[in-house]
């Protein structure tokens, strides 16, 4: 949906910057999916985890005619090897995961389809910094985990009229710290 940061930025803002035509859908629909994919040669698909076990289990989407597909995008939530595997095995489609939130605008690391690391969010992106931290704060080296912190120009300067909860996201480097756990192998 395009009132997420996801389908607002990666998808439509995307794809207006690159002159790409957007082949929207009303809803989620499984036959709508596919055969707009078929009708408008769609090359890239933005979907989410729930659409991906959708491609796996429906008659439907293993009828359907991925020939022009390049990739699918997914991203808001994490995909098991074992699901992305059967999915691009059923679609002959790789995909790529992608890692973000709402305070980064969205997205700060990009999976390879060319070599996945599968559990891995991918790589950090251009202009973007990342350190793990520790929960006392101490920065920690490669296979420690610990909390990611970002800091870069689409990170958020801050919520709205929240000083105490922005000062609780922010270190004093002016790193984001995401609340979520993670390790740089």
């Amino acid at each position: 949906p395009f009132f997420h940061i996801f389908g607002l930025n990666v998808l439509l803002n995307t794809a207006l910057s690159l002159g790409a035509t957007v082949a929207v859908i009303p809803k989620f629909d499984i036959t709508l999916f596919c055969t707009t994919i078929q009708k408008y040669k769609v090359n890239i698909a933005h979907i989410v985890p729930p659409v991906v076990v959708l491609l796996t289990r429906s008659p439907v989407a293993r009828t359907c005619d991925y020939s022009s597909m390049q990739v699918f995008i997914s991203g808001a939530a994490p995909l098991s090897k074992t699901l992305t595997n059967e999915c691009s095995s059923i679609c002959n489609v790789p995909i790529k995961q992608g890692y973000g939130l709402t305070e980064t605008s969205p997205i700060t690391h990009l999976g390879s389809t060319a070599d996945p690391v599968f559990g891995s969010i991918g790589k950090l992106l251009p202009n973007i910094e990342a350190k793990i931290v520790s929960e006392d704060g101490k920065e920690l080296g490669y296979n420690e985990p610990g909390e990611l912190c970002l800091r870069g120009p689409n990170i958020t300067k801050g919520y709205w009229n929240n000083k105490e909860a922005t000062d609780a996201c922010f270190d004093s480097e002016g790193f984001f710290h995401t609340g979520d756990v993670a390790i740089v192998a």
